[in-house]
């Protein structure tokens, strides 16, 4: 038996004829059958002639082959996508899965950002309408007739004049006002007592310290049914204040 020495020298020259015979220009089937014709005695003549004779031919065809390769490289890959798909199958979906949890907490993320958007800008509305109610309160007292200072001094006047009798008037009518029901219940709404009166700067200046305390950039952080709660109770406030500047005490 022939050492494997024997072999690998068969196995390169045959590689190399087939290298050659691929670049040798009208290279046909004769000249393959004159080629294996010189080639088949040497083969023969070696003790393990058919393991010879496969070396030979699977060489000449490999070398032949060798130049295009290139024409394998879509079959190679489309078999070592398949190989990886099969190995990193379990990597694969544990990234999918990662993928689906992040798109769906983006999701979350923009409804949540898209609902304090929409209570902050209800929130400034009703800021808006508290503060344009307030200054139209303001210029309806400044354009009364007569005006606030000569209604102070003939107020004053009278005091003088009716002593005893100007303290009941007013008792009567702080005793109506705060038997009001529906004054009283809006007193309440803004945390006054109702069984006092209140001047409409005095309710104003209430109002202005609930909404700086009630402000949603006071409240970073907080959860989204805390910012809920505090804008409710904001139109709240808004609306007793409404009432009371339309209906103010005398």
């Amino acid at each position: 038996m022939e050492s494997y020495s024997t072999y690998i020298f068969i196995a390169v020259i045959m590689s190399g004829v087939g290298y050659m015979a691929t670049h040798t220009r009208n290279f046909n089937i004769w000249k393959m059958g004159l080629l294996a014709f010189v080639a088949a005695p040497i083969v023969m003549n070696l003790n393990d002639s058919k393991a010879a004779i496969w070396i030979t031919v699977i060489f000449f065809f490999a070398g032949f082959m060798l130049p295009h390769a290139h024409i394998f490289d879509g079959f190679l890959n489309a078999i070592s996508k398949a190989i990886n798909g099969f190995r990193f199958r379990d990597e694969r979906r544990h990234i999918e899965s990662q993928k689906e949890e992040l798109r769906r907490k983006e999701e979350e993320l923009r409804r949540r950002e898209a609902e304090l958007e929409r209570l902050r800008r209800e929130y400034e509305e009703a800021m808006h309408r508290t503060r344009h109610s307030h200054y139209s309160h303001n210029d309806s007292s400044s354009h009364r007739p007569g005006g606030e200072r000569k209604q102070n001094k003939q107020q004053r006047s009278d005091e003088e004049k009716s002593g005893h009798g100007a303290k009941n008037n007013s008792s009567s009518n702080n005793w109506t006002k705060t038997n009001n029901p529906q004054r009283a219940a809006q007193l309440e709404t803004l945390g006054l007592d109702p069984n006092k009166v209140y001047s409409s700067k005095e309710i104003s200046r209430w109002v202005r310290n609930l909404a700086s305390k009630y402000h949603p950039d006071r409240h970073h952080g907080k959860n989204e049914d805390e910012i809920r709660r505090l804008t409710e109770k904001m139109k709240k406030i808004n609306a007793a204040s409404d009432w009371l500047k339309r209906n103010p005490d005398e």
